[in-house]
This record gives C-alpha cells, sequence and structure tokens, in this order.
C-alpha cells in the first residue's frame, strides 16, 4: 500500500518537518496488515513508533485462552486466577493472544501441579514473581526508548531500529530472565532456615531473626518537588544502584520504598557493614543527598521475599529519626555491633510505635576512629 493511501486523518496534526517520517511508518504498518482504527488510535496515544516492536512481540499469537486450557488440561477459571495474581490482564476467551510458548508454559503449570504444588501455592508464586515481571517489563520498555531515540531523529528511523532490536533479544530474554531467578533460588535455599521438632526436621520456619536496615535519603522530598521527574527518578535508581552493589551475602536488597532502601541479612555486623559502606559510597556521589541509616534485629516473618515484624518497623522509625550522616540502631545491638564498630551512646528515645529505645551511633568503624 503507498503512502498516497495512507488516511489523511493519521497526518493532520503532524508537524510539515515531521510527515516525511510518519507517512513511512504509516505505510510500513499498513502493509503489514495492521488495520486504519488501530493505527489512529496508537497515533491518539502518541505510541506509533512502537507499534512495529508490538507486531514483534506479537508474532506467532494466535491460541486463545480456551484453546490454551484445553491444550493444556487446565481450568479457565484457574488460568484467569493466576493471571489476575500475576497482574496478567484476562483476555476474552477467544482473543488470540497466545504463542506456542506460551501454551508450553502452560503445560508446565500443569505438570507442576500434577507434581504435588497445591493451587494456592502456584497462585501465591505467580503473585510474586508477577510483581517482578511486571517491573521488568517496564523497565525493559523505559530503557529501550531512553537508549536508542536519538535527538532530532524521526519517528520512523526510532520504530525501524527498536523494531530490529526486538527481533534480536526477544528470543534471548527466557534465557537471560530466567539466569537471575535461577541463582537467587539457588541462595534462597542455602540460607533458608528450618525448624527443628525433636530429632526430625519440621517444616520451613515461619519466624527466624533478622537484621534490618534502612536507608532514607535526606529531604528527597523537598528533591523531588523541585526537581523534574527524570532528575527524582535517577536520585531513587542511583540509590538502589548503590544499595545493590554493598548487599553481598549475607546481606540482600529487599526493596526500594520511594526514597529508602531495605536491606537484610540473617547476621548483624555485615549489615551494619554493608550500611556502612553504602553511607561511605552515597556521601562520595554528587547527585545524592545524605543517607540516614536505621538498624534493628528480631523475630520477622518471610514472606514472598519481604519480611515483616517489629524489627522492621524499629529500622525504618531510626532511620528517620535520625541527623543526615548518623547510623542509628537499638543499644541491645551494641555486643554485636561493637568488634566492628565504635559507638557511641545517645539520650533515649521516645519511638512511634515502639515507645522508649536507647540507641546507639555507629560512628565509624573500629580503629578508624580517634
Amino acid at each position: 500500500m503507498e503512502p498516497k493511501q495512507i488516511p489523511e486523518d493519521l497526518l493532520a496534526d503532524v508537524e510539515p518537518e515531521e510527515r516525511k517520517g510518519r507517512k513511512a511508518i504509516l505505510a510500513w504498518l499498513l502493509e503489514r496488515g495492521v488495520g486504519v482504527d488501530q493505527l489512529r488510535e496508537a497515533a491518539s496515544k502518541d505510541r506509533l513508533a512502537l507499534l512495529p516492536t508490538e507486531l514483534v512481540l506479537n508474532r506467532g499469537c494466535n491460541y486463545s485462552l480456551e484453546e490454551a486450557a484445553e491444550s493444556s488440561g487446565l481450568d479457565r477459571d484457574f488460568i484467569a486466577k493466576v493471571w489476575r495474581a500475576a497482574g496478567i490482564p484476562v483476555p476474552g476467551a477467544d482473543d488470540p493472544i497466545l504463542g506456542e510458548e506460551d501454551l508450553e508454559a502452560m503445560q508446565m503449570a500443569r505438570r507442576v501441579l500434577d507434581a504435588g504444588i497445591p493451587e494456592e501455592a502456584y497462585i501465591e508464586i505467580s503473585r510474586v514473581v508477577g510483581r517482578g515481571a511486571t517491573t521488568t517489563a517496564q523497565s525493559l520498555v523505559e530503557m529501550s526508548i531512553e537508549r536508542f531515540l536519538e535527538p532530532g531523529e524521526d519517528e520512523s528511523a526510532f520504530a525501524m531500529r527498536l523494531e530490529e532490536v526486538a527481533e534480536q533479544l526477544t528470543p534471548l530474554l527466557p534465557t537471560l530472565l530466567a539466569f537471575p531467578v535461577r541463582m537467587h533460588l539457588r541462595d534462597a535455599v542455602r540460607h533458608q532456615a528450618l525448624e527443628r521438632r525433636g530429632a526430625a526436621i519440621g517444616s520451613l520456619a515461619r519466624t527466624r531473626r533478622m537484621a534490618i536496615g534502612f536507608a532514607d535519603l535526606v529531604g528527597y522530598t523537598e528533591l523531588s518537588e523541585r526537581a523534574t521527574l527524570a532528575e527524582s527518578g535517577n536520585v531513587a535508581r542511583r540509590l538502589e544502584e548503590l544499595a545493590s552493589t554493598v548487599a553481598e551475602p549475607p546481606v540482600r536488597l529487599v526493596k526500594l520504598i520511594g526514597d529508602a532502601a531495605m536491606l537484610v541479612s540473617d547476621e548483624t555486623l555485615p549489615l551494619a557493614e554493608a550500611m556502612s559502606r553504602l553511607k561511605q559510597a552515597a556521601g562520595r556521589t554528587a547527585e545524592l543527598p545524605e543517607l540516614r541509616i536505621g538498624l534493628a534485629a528480631g523475630e520477622v516473618a518471610p514472606r514472598a521475599g519481604d519480611v515483616y515484624g517489629p524489627a522492621v518497623n524499629l529500622a525504618s522509625r531510626l532511620a528517620g529519626i535520625g541527623e543526615p550522616g548518623e547510623v542509628l540502631a537499638p543499644a541491645d545491638l551494641a555486643d554485636e555491633i561493637s568488634t566492628g564498630f565504635e559507638t557511641r551512646k545517645q539520650q533515649p528515645r521516645d519511638i512511634k510505635g515502639v515507645g522508649q529505645v536507647q540507641i546507639i551511633e555507629l560512628v565509624g568503624p573500629r580503629g578508624s576512629v580517634s
């Protein structure tokens, strides 16, 4: 189909210098069977340049949810529950939205259930995996747009380059994304606690003692109010990068909560050392404000990669009340920390939801403070 056959309304709001590129991408899409209504919808939402990549990702998606249920032996209602838990939109029963690899994944799910995993557990796992998958997918899209969009180029050139990258990378993604999950699974099993019941090993421990650390960016709220969204996002991303760098086993980065990073460890001293390194790294990073850091330890309930309990709340509160650059902990951790750090006592503080707490400040690594 030649550019002259392009509906004129798809060019109505395009600047003269951009019309050549818009015509090229419209012609390319029309030749590949994209409907005019779909083009109009994409153009109205400023995502026309992403349609070629969407075609790559949807290639071979000829099977409906109904066909997938029949092929896998899974109940359609169960599939819908899993998808909703994972944050995946549930389509109409006859919409062709699945490819061969998707069918294979559903057949594997059937084998997992047949192996003895309860449906409720499978749904819970899907909920956790879905959270990570949503973040991963959104990051891939954002990073691709940011890295491959050249200043001043038209949407046709960008669309074709992004489509080419998708062609090359899409076959590699399953292996690339499975690798970190496999490595984390090995590490999680290596560090998982088990209960002892008499002479036998019982169920996985419902609670366990862990050390919790929060690193809070000082003045991030004020910074975000005067900075651009991109600048605020870069600050949060830089904090996550630094926190990931210092989180060496047994320390693990759990999550970023707005302007704070949460790290955990089965051992208190390695966590204190990691948080100290994080503070120093942030101090050497020009775009980051200073950090306030809180440490605590106690019984927590691990769930879906996160942990919950009073120690989590205490560490967060301590990070919130500290002065810029301070690392605070309750005094009952002094024996565990003092082998590696010089500490000083602070006045007891009334902490919301906790009560009065005797606090110590980690001044610096032992031997480095006069």
